[in-house]
């Protein structure tokens, strides 16, 4: 699959090193990824032409810039009238972990400056990064049925106490790694298809396979999206075949309680829910101010009784309103001005963003900002086509 690939070697970098950056960061490495970034910056630096025609969505740039913009408005905010005292561990770790994937995003586009074949590059890292991730998902399920040590697993590390009896895969959060596993899947099925290359049913089982081991409710919730995906081409035969059949697995699998069909249960959905309504609740009832509300209190967990089980809510209150909106409609103008596989990819984000906000690990964040930028690019490109064909 990869042998006909033509890499950029200024890119190559970023690519190799992308799915390990949580890893890496945990364990103390942050100086590698700086290093790795700063290199394939300068040789992008070297090549890039300013005078060069890049065909955009233009309104996914505005998006883009008003995202940008209001991580900026937002830090001076809170650096300024409120404060880093009241924050739990101060605001700048929540507009590092919001504002890297729109920081890579800018990355990317120096990388399209300098004449980057970045859809190619994008089909290589989408394969990369979901083999990496599934290595990672089972060698943690390995550990765990066998009893060996959870420091074999790369993830793990003495002063964390994440994983909570589930692989630690690449970022140490199953819900994460089973999201971003079945993501990687459908980039992959996004670029397969521009250049007729069919995906073996081998990747799908991967697929499969690392989101069992991984025994996520968002896993199982992304999987389901994916066949969602596959059954446009299935007879309707095929499809109520399909559906009694995971019917039947469903409710087999919860009576011998498997971990991951508990967590899409009505008994843990519930648990969710009251968990969600009371964090719902006590947010509400914070004074907010109105510079609060568009630029983010970024109230500590223990004050509001807040945690991070709630995606959307958490962002807003971390981030603000014009931040939460702008990533809500940029994400929104990719699902709906591109067909096919797009829509899948960003409802998967939604829908598993209501429990952990996916894209914005820092492993996520690297692959993500180049898929932004690819469909932005795929967006302009189609928009000249139709003024062509109109004019």
């Amino acid at each position: 699959m990869f042998t006909r690939l033509t890499v950029n070697n200024s890119i190559i970098p970023v690519i190799l090193v992308g799915p390990w950056v949580n890893i890496l960061v945990r364990h103390g490495y942050f100086i590698i990824v700086m290093i790795v970034l700063v290199l394939s910056l300068c040789l992008l630096v070297t090549k890039i032409s300013f005078r060069r025609y890049i065909y955009v969505d233009r309104v996914g740039i505005f998006l883009l810039l008003t995202i940008v913009y209001s991580i900026g408005f937002s830090l001076i905010y809170h650096i300024y009238f409120i404060g880093d005292a009241q924050q739990e561990a101060g605001y700048a770790v929540f507009t590092r972990f919001y504002g890297t994937v729109f920081a890579l995003s800018i990355f990317w586009f120096f990388a399209l400056l300098a004449n980057v074949n970045l859809k190619e590059q994008f089909f290589l890292f989408a394969g990369l990064f979901f083999l990496i991730s599934f290595i990672n998902i089972v060698w943690g399920g390995i550990v765990l049925i066998s009893d060996f040590p959870r420091s074999w697993e790369l993830m793990e590390h003495p002063n964390y106490a994440d994983g909570s009896g589930r692989p630690f895969g690449l970022t140490g959060n199953a819900a994460v790694n089973s999201t971003m596993l079945a993501v990687s899947y459908l980039f992959l099925c996004r670029e397969s298809s521009r250049t007729n290359i069919k995906l073996h049913w081998i990747w799908f089982s991967m697929l499969v396979i690392g989101i069992l081991v991984q025994s996520s409710g968002s896993g199982v919730a992304a999987l389901a999206i994916v066949t969602l995906y596959y059954f446009r081409e299935l007879s309707l035969k095929w499809k109520i075949g399909l559906v009694l059949l995971a019917v039947i697995i469903y409710f087999i699998s919860y009576y011998l309680e498997f971990q991951v069909i508990y967590r899409m249960s009505p008994r843990y959905i519930l648990h969710n829910y009251i968990v969600n309504f009371n964090n719902v609740v006590a947010f509400n009832q914070l004074d907010l101010t109105f510079l609060d509300i568009m630029f983010g209190k970024a109230v500590s967990l223990g004050e509001a009784v807040l945690s991070t089980d709630l995606g959307p809510l958490f962002i807003y209150n971390q981030m603000g309103l014009v931040f939460f909106l702008a990533v809500t409609f940029l994400l929104f103008r990719i699902a709906f001005r591109l067909p096919g596989v797009d829509r899948y990819i960003i409802l998967i984000i939604f829908i598993t963003g209501i429990h952990y906000q996916a894209i914005f690990f820092l492993s996520s964040s690297f692959i993500f900002s180049m898929y932004i930028v690819v469909a932005l690019t795929d967006q302009g490109l189609r928009q000249r086509k139709n003024y062509f064909l109109e004019h």
